[in-house]
């Protein structure tokens, strides 16, 4: 049963601040908005200053080919896993700033958030290079490389719907990659309204994005983060407090 092995590959947790107020149910849109509008300024600063750090890392991939930007992109991921670090401690009533939570996540999380990023950029270059191939003509008239490209990009949506949850429960709650992505699909499950809003959400920032160019860049992960944040938030408390009784 999905319960039972949640109880085996959960992710110990410490007590959050207010959990057990008898306060009126959260919502995720309630949540993240307020996240972004309380610390909207602070999350794009940090934001900033980390981007102008790894961006001449990505720049030099960029410079020496395709296979080179993918893995220096992977170099993005622990700052979006610092902004749900420091976005999660503002929900969990931890002590110090955004500026020391982003920090310290960064510095303890940054190797599996890493490798994250790299699971990812790879997918995505996958997808990228065959859905290439069956548009130039190449391989329109393959079968295999159709069905391949049907296969890659369901598994692709697939570990997205996975990352929604993985990715804050690497970043602020400290599990490995294999436990994370267990609670993960777990939580898509039991929610899957709030995990196909969320995907929406991712799909509309990356439109945004690729339509309004890189400049986006400085508030796009800002507002993944606080919704992400909030999203797993939501179902970290839900599996605390358990079934409630009828």
């Amino acid at each position: 049963m999905i319960a039972d092995r949640l109880r085996v590959h959960r992710v110990t947790l410490p007590p959050t601040i207010g959990a057990d107020e008898p306060d009126a149910s959260p919502t995720l849109f309630r949540i993240g908005w307020s996240l972004l509008w309380d610390n909207l300024a602070g999350l794009v600063g940090l934001n900033l200053a980390s981007t102008v750090v790894v961006a001449p890392l990505v720049g030099l991939g960029l410079m020496l080919g395709f296979v080179p930007f993918v893995v220096a992109s992977a170099a993005l991921y622990p700052v979006v896993g610092g902004l749900i670090g420091a976005v999660t401690g503002e929900l969990r009533g931890e002590p110090g700033g955004l500026r020391r939570r982003f920090v310290g996540t960064i510095r303890s999380r940054w190797l599996p958030l890493l490798v994250v990023g790299l699971l990812s950029s790879g997918f995505l270059a996958s997808c990228l290079t065959t859905t290439a191939r069956v548009l130039d003509g190449e391989g329109a008239t393959a079968t295999g490389t159709i069905v391949l490209w049907l296969a890659q990009s369901v598994v692709m949506v697939l570990f997205v719907l996975l990352l929604i949850y993985a990715l804050p429960l690497v970043a602020a709650y400290g599990a490995g990659l294999k436990p994370a992505l267990r609670n993960a699909l777990v939580m898509a499950i039991t929610a899957p309204l709030q995990t196909l809003g969320l995907l929406g959400l991712l799909v509309l920032l990356a439109v945004a994005t690729l339509w309004i160019g890189p400049g986006m860049w400085l508030i796009v992960p800002v507002i993944a983060a606080a919704f992400l944040s909030a999203g797993c938030w939501l179902q970290v408390e839900r599996m605390r407090s358990g079934p409630r009784p009828a």
